[in-house]
């Protein structure tokens, strides 16, 4: 761990550390298929019925035997997918019409498509010559046999992932259940969205983008009414913080004289990993256990709290759920036009990626107090302390806003 003598801890050190030290909740839940997208899988689950079931036609065509290549041959029948071929057989001379996903007859040694067939008439068609054993069967067992691992503990059920459950006749499967997370906001210059703001207040965007954070991430959001910036108030609001796998704050951890949370949190018990990132915006991010729950208490600027939520917060609950892919993942990009950085700190810049290319929002120049930023943005990188610009045609590493996490830790530091 490299901490600065000011007490800030550098940013990948940071990130690692939420990475290694959130620990997955052990309670799992059973759902069916119909509610099970995006939710993380509790257990492996093996093969039990082989995929193909039976081997069947990959094409809708002629079922013939190979010796019969370049020959004319009597169409004798049809098969159909679901029909039963008991008693189905065909002798040298003879082949039978059989569609996609049809079963094959043990005797039906190749398929040719119709398209590929010649003289065809009611009664017989003349096949080609390039006819090989085999040839458009799908055979049993061949994408997965029995005993096969299909899907394993900490795979995300993504739509193909349920259609694979589906083709094992498992409809009720046994995952994570959703982490149940407290989002509470601080600060008496905020009110909410459904009262009136008075002209010296603002209007509380940051939980509501918590709120719908936390739901794109499959958790169960709950909003804990607003802290006033009194100390007694936040320390009740703290206290009553129980049965939380997570509990997310925007507010009230920085210097100012009423900045209360991040103290009455240490005086609720909470252990701190870290206190503050040698990131720009978002220095005031404090990570750590309170009993069994997780906190993250984010800064209260709107790009702040949501940069960081997109990095430190949507790992913390990919950890908690159990996923094995709980690590920032970025795309490779060229920088589109040169911009100035404040070099004093690991920095997040937004933008937006298009066609491989990625342009700084706005050359860069703006508040992390603003949202259209992130509005406008879909992707943002991440440049090193030490970094004073980024010229244009660089190699940038860009992570998409709300894309997927990945297995395997990686650096998406862009670098000169």
């Amino acid at each position: 761990m490299q901490e600065k003598n000011n007490g800030l801890i550098d940013f990948m050190d940071a990130l690692k550390m939420v990475v290694e030290q959130t620990n997955p909740t052990a309670k799992t839940i059973s759902v069916t298929l119909f509610e099970a997208v995006g939710m993380i899988l509790a257990k492996d689950i093996v093969c039990r019925k082989p995929l193909p079931a039976f081997d069947n036609s990959a094409m809708d065509g002629y079922g013939v035997k190979v010796c019969d290549a370049g020959k004319r041959v009597k169409i004798v029948g049809a098969v159909f997918a679901g029909d039963d071929i008991n008693g189905v057989e065909i002798k040298e001379g003879e082949c039978v019409k059989i569609m996609t996903g049809a079963p094959v007859p043990l005797s039906v040694e190749a398929v040719v498509p119709f398209e590929n067939a010649l003289g065809v008439e009611e009664d017989g068609v003349s096949l080609p010559q390039n006819i090989r054993n085999g040839l458009n069967i799908r055979k049993k067992g061949e994408e997965s046999n029995l005993g096969d691992i299909l899907l394993q503990k900490g795979d995300r059920l993504t739509p193909a992932a349920i259609g694979t459950l589906a083709s094992q006749g498992v409809f009720v499967v046994k995952v994570s259940a959703r982490p149940r997370v407290a989002v509470v906001s601080s600060g008496d210059e905020i009110a909410e969205p459904w009262e009136g703001a008075k002209e010296h207040q603002i209007y509380n965007s940051n939980a509501s983008m918590l709120m719908a954070l936390c739901l794109e991430r499959g958790c169960e959001p709950h909003y804990v009414k607003l802290v006033g910036d009194g100390y007694e108030a936040t320390l009740e609001t703290i206290r009553s913080l129980k049965g939380y796998d997570l509990v997310l704050t925007t507010g009230g951890i920085s210097m100012g004289e009423a900045d209360f949370v991040g103290k009455a949190f240490l005086e609720c018990g909470l252990k701190p990993i870290f206190k503050k990132i040698a990131l720009k915006p978002g220095k005031p991010t404090m990570f750590g256990y309170l009993g069994d729950t997780v906190v993250l208490a984010l800064p209260g600027n709107p790009i702040s709290a949501i940069a960081n939520f997109y990095i430190f917060g949507s790992v913390a609950i990919a950890r908690l759920s159990g996923a094995k892919a709980c690590n920032i993942g970025y795309v490779e990009a060229t920088n589109k036009s040169g911009f100035n950085i404040k070099a004093s700190r690991a920095n997040l810049i937004l933008g937006y990626l298009k066609n491989g290319e990625f342009e700084v929002f706005e050359n860069n120049s703006y508040g992390s107090g603003m949202l259209r930023p992130m509005v406008e943005s879909n992707a943002f990188i991440m440049t090193s302390e030490g970094v004073e610009q980024m010229d244009a045609g660089e190699k940038v590493k860009a992570v998409m806003l709300g894309s997927h996490l990945v297995e395997e830790f990686c650096d998406f530091m862009s670098a000169k």
